[in-house]
């Protein structure tokens, strides 16, 4: 275990080829331990505060560090600009009202911290519109004006027009779930009047929905666009799902060999299925590893596990076996602990914080575990 507890590199100098505004410094200073991690930290709360001033568009970063190994400091080098100060404004051509006005206010919020490129904010206000029902929206602009103090207004028109909201949902092909079950399960029924349409919504039920299938063992599961039919008048939507469930995926069987270490019962725990049962696809490829994880955790560094999985089409179903081939290989022992790079710090500071002892068998966890203690100390610059 190699500790290093040398003397800090310093700051020496701090360079920025941009002169700063009145009121605004470099967050690295001289003087201060060079750290690259705290360096980027800071200017990424500086790029932050920036932003959150309007300054939207600045670049700054740092774009060189060059240290001097023979007086073990370095200097700084920063480069970018401020950029245009920039505010947006939204202007609703409808009927307001306070809810309305509180949504215009989180739009707002969330657009001026994201691309302020008119085209995208023009497409981020309809989109954060149509998601909330105003299928119809407009938005208009933007009308750049200067205003007090050197900002840039961006000003949007926004014509919500109608709130749609769904009147019926049409599952075809689903056959291994209840509809109107499903249809409250996916959000698109509500306990009380009809839901807002929101487009963003129905693609997260669609994820969910093929994740419903595939936690029953349909691996080949399939969920088209819902396709949409809108009642201009009413402000009403039907939507048409379509589903092509395809076949369920049932476990026949799991053969393992050559293992020794752990029994068939705790292996196939690691694969959280049972023979006779539907079988989960993300289980299986996920099987592999956390048994190649569960070897390495008892000292079997050099354990080799291989999966083949054979599915056979049945008549209603598909029937799968999983051949499991274990290469166990030898139990790995921790030999000779060697503390060194200590100058000032006695070693058995660096050995009351390890979990493991010469003779202790390779635990990858208290390893980690020990690292991160000493790391937690605060004195040494690594572990």
């Amino acid at each position: 275990m190699l500790v290093d507890e040398k003397e800090p590199c310093l700051v020496r100098r701090v360079y920025s080829e941009t002169p700063l505004k009145s009121g605004y410094e470099i967050p690295i200073t001289k003087g201060e331990v060079c750290d690259l991690t705290v360096f980027h930290q800071k200017f990424d709360d500086f790029k932050e505060m920036l932003t959150n001033e309007g300054y939207r568009e600045n670049t700054f970063e740092i774009s060189d560090i060059k240290f001097d190994p023979t007086q073990n400091v370095a200097d700084i080098y920063v480069t970018g600009q401020f950029g245009a100060r920039i505010k947006v404004n939204i202007e609703v051509a409808d009927p307001d009202n306070f809810i309305f006005r509180l949504f215009r206010e989180d739009i707002l919020q969330d657009i001026e911290k994201g691309d302020l490129e008119p085209e995208s904010l023009v497409a981020e206000i309809r989109t954060r519109y149509r998601n909330a029902g105003f299928i119809n929206v407009v938005v208009e602009g933007p009308l750049v004006k200067k205003g007090d103090g050197g900002w840039l207004v961006y000003k949007f028109k926004v014509i919500r027009g109608k709130k749609f909201r769904i009147s019926q949902v049409e599952f075809i092909g689903v056959t291994i779930f209840e509809v109107h079950w499903l249809a409250r399960e996916l959000g698109f029924v509500g306990l009380i009047g009809k839901k807002t349409l929101d487009p963003e919504a129905i693609d997260m039920s669609k994820k969910q929905l093929i994740k419903m299938y595939q936690d029953e063992g349909y691996w080949d599961i399939e969920v088209n666009e819902p396709h949409i039919i809108y009642d201009q008048k009413e402000a009403l939507a039907n939507l048409k799902v379509y589903v092509d469930e395809g076949q369920q995926y049932i476990l026949e069987n799991v053969e393992i060999y050559n293992n020794k270490v752990f029994s068939k019962e705790a292996i196939l725990e690691l694969l959280n299925a049972n023979v006779g049962q539907p079988l989960v696809q993300e289980r299986v490829i996920e099987f592999e590893q956390r048994l190649k994880d569960k070897y390495v955790s008892q000292g079997y560094l050099y354990a080799e596990v291989k999966l083949k999985v054979e599915a056979t089409l049945a008549k209603k179903q598909v029937n799968v076996k999983i051949r499991v081939d274990i290469n166990e290989g030898v139990r790995v022992q921790i030999g000779i602990i060697d503390v060194s790079g200590l100058t000032l710090t006695h070693p058995r500071v660096v050995r009351r914080e390890l979990l493991f002892n010469t003779g202790d068998w390779y635990n990858i966890e208290a390893i980690d575990k020990s690292r991160r203690a000493l790391v937690g100390l605060g004195i040494f610059r690594s572990v």
